[in-house]
């Protein structure tokens, strides 16, 4: 329902329009390179780039490489920011998006130096788009957010509407609805303002769309009613298609099939004209199959649903392929059609198992290639460093020659007593800085590290764990055709399920190591308490907790500490041989933390501790540093160890 319910979004992301681009101007464009030397050469090449997008990619991407070394070798930086912007979009076009958010990146420099204040907003806004295509959607709300404030202290009231409509569809990407309508309405009111009588049914079209995942049909389908309204009067069908659907999902929503239906009639009367024509047509289709399995009237269901399974299959629409057979197999099930049926089953699994691999593929090569970028980049900078140390040096070796030759006796003493401490204390700031790089760098592996986990924690969970679930609802769906076998039969039907089940246990632990969902779902205190739930479940050692953990902490904070605190349960079950531990939480204040962790085991001295543990001792104080704490421990042979951890944090963004 939310694939089919997406389509409602409208959305200019990259506020480009290719209207006007005919074959006719390009030839004239064309005529004119031999006439135009230097900077014209280049506009008139960055013009031939934005032309051909829509009429030859490979022309379009050959013009904007050539506009880019002209401009460079001329050194034009206003030609050149807008040649990285028309080749960035070229790139963005044909899915290249890591080329496109450089080329992009580029333009912003160049403008920033130039100080062109709406190339920089425009530049901002495309990244955006293609941080939210990448489903980077935090980063997408941060260039989102810097072209808000752009398109506002410029006055460009239609920009910062159509920035508005963007922040909008990023906060429904996120489910986060009260925050999507907050920005729909702020569009809206800047649309009304203008009198774009389109636009305004466009944003009632989504703000209708979030009201309806509120609950609040009532509202959603007047604002649905009204952008109708207002379309049909401007004689514009664009948006139609879309509204009708939204009033069909309520119908059907409160029951009313037969209203819903005639909704769905007149969607797909008019889908010619949807944003996206086969995807509409696809979804309208199987809805509408759905809809006429409800309401008995099964040869149209069928008919529906085989349609739309073959729209979504010639289009590639793999995720819509899914929805459409899970419904045709429950329709099939319920006309006594099961042999028909479990074709669509293996095709269902199969093409679960293949989204499971391309995400955990894409999501695998995503972080592989932002690490490899941001270690070239702290290996410049450390590189950098290292050069400035040595021309200093080298600077302070002259220095000290000179001082040699020029000066005598107690004066010289002196001076070089002097230099020594300078030159001490400079080798000491270069050693602050060099553990600062060490830190960052440790802080990026941390944070990626951090992001694959839970990344992969919820592709196992609703990838995996979703596909094992569904694989026994089918098999205990054969339950009575193995009551009516023989012995060995229902044995080896009993032995299947036990074997899903076990599937689905070892998912949801695994699930649980990369990422436990509390801890991004619930907060940090509920993810620590089934942590020792489960230590204490071992039987090995009992745990007293003091005091309460804070409920909500920054997200950096709670999945270092939660890390910090789950590796030393792990080292204590491992190798304190302790029976009890007690975990007692203080908070002096509203933004501090102490935790005191103490156990009464065998103990250890500092030397045996740190070669016991090894990378694992490291990762904690590593990660203690990252969050700018401090770690404390004590221990003695035969009396136990204790560590108190202490914290300082912000509570602008909790987790």
């Amino acid at each position: 329902m939310r694939l089919v319910y997406g389509l409602l979004l409208i959305n200019c992301l990259l506020g480009v329009k290719f209207m006007g681009a005919q074959p006719t101007t390009t030839d004239s464009l064309e005529a004119l390179l031999p006439l135009r030397t230097d900077t014209a050469k280049v506009d008139v090449l960055n013009e031939l780039t934005y032309q051909y997008i829509t009429l030859d990619i490979a022309k379009a991407k050959g013009y904007g490489q050539q506009a880019i070394a002209l401009g460079q070798t001329i050194e034009y930086p206003k030609g050149l920011a807008q040649s990285y912007n028309d080749l960035g979009m070229v790139y963005y076009f044909t899915a290249q998006l890591d080329s496109a958010a450089l080329l992009f990146e580029k333009s912003l420099t160049i403008r920033k130096e130039i100080g062109d204040a709406i190339g920089m907003a425009a530049c901002l806004n495309k990244l955006g788009a293609v941080y939210k295509l990448r489903g980077l959607l935090a980063e997408a709300i941060d260039y989102f957010s810097q072209t808000v404030s752009y398109y506002d202290s410029l006055d460009m009231q239609a920009e910062l509407a159509a920035s508005y409509n963007n922040m909008g569809t990023l906060y429904y990407d996120l489910s986060d609805y009260d925050e999507a309508l907050v920005y729909f309405q702020r569009s809206l009111s800047i649309k009304n303002q203008l009198g774009n009588t389109v636009e305004i049914a466009g944003t009632m079209s989504n703000i209708a769309n979030v009201q309806f995942y509120l609950g609040r049909y009532a509202e959603s389908k007047t604002n649905y009613e009204k952008a109708i309204t207002l379309l049909e009067a401007q004689g514009e069908k664009q948006y139609l298609p879309n509204c009708y659907i939204g009033l069909a999902n309520i119908e059907e929503k409160e029951g009313q099939l037969t209203q819903a239906l005639q909704y769905y009639q007149k969607a797909l009367q008019l889908s010619d004209y949807a944003l996206n024509a086969n995807v509409f047509q696809a979804s309208t289709r199987y809805r509408m199959g759905y809809v006429l399995s409800q309401l008995n009237r099964p040869q149209e269901a069928e008919r529906y649903l085989r349609e739309a399974a073959e729209i979504a299959t010639q289009n590639g629409l793999q995720q819509m392929q899914i929805e459409i057979y899970t419904v045709m197999i429950e329709f099939l099930a319920q006309q006594g059609r099961a042999n028909e049926a479990m074709p669509l089953v293996q095709k269902t699994l199969a093409l679960k198992d293949t989204l499971f691999s391309q995400n955990r593929n894409a999501l695998i090569a995503e972080m592989q290639t932002r690490f490899e970028v941001e270690e070239k980049e702290r290996a410049n900078r450390l590189l950098q460093a290292e050069n400035d140390i040595q021309r200093l040096e080298l600077a302070q070796s002259k220095a000290n020659s000179r001082m040699q030759r020029l000066l005598f006796g107690g004066s010289l003493l002196v001076l070089l007593l002097a230099g020594g401490f300078a030159y001490s204390r400079y080798k000491a700031h270069q050693a602050q800085k060099m553990a600062a790089l060490e830190k960052e760098r440790f802080r990026a592996v941390v944070e990626a590290e951090d992001q694959a986990r839970k990344k992969i924690a919820m592709d196992l969970h609703d990838g995996l764990g979703q596909l094992l679930s569904t694989a026994k609802l089918h098999a205990q769906g054969m339950d009575e055709l193995a009551l009516q076998g023989d012995t060995d039969t229902r044995s080896s039907y009993d032995h299947t399920l036990q074997l899903i089940d076990q599937a689905c246990e070892e998912v949801r632990q695994v699930s649980h190591s990369m990422m436990p969902g509390a801890l991004t779902k619930v907060g940090f205190a509920q993810a620590l308490q089934e942590l020792l739930q489960r230590v204490q479940a071992t039987g090995a050692l009992h745990v007293q907790q003091i005091g309460t953990p804070p409920k909500q902490l920054p997200e950096n904070y709670a999945i270092g500490l939660y890390r910090v605190l789950q590796e030393l349960l792990n080292n204590v079950l491992k190798h304190a041989q302790a029976s009890q531990l007690t975990l007692q939480f203080s908070q002096p204040n509203d933004h501090s933390l102490r935790i005191d962790m103490s156990d009464n085991g065998q103990g250890l001295q500092e030397k045996d501790w740190k070669k016991s543990k090894g990378i694992g001792w490291k990762n904690i104080q590593s990660r203690i540093s990252l969050l700018n704490g401090q770690l404390e421990w004590h221990s003695e042979p035969g009396k136990g160890t204790t560590f108190t951890i202490r914290l300082t944090y912000h509570k602008s963004t909790t987790s």
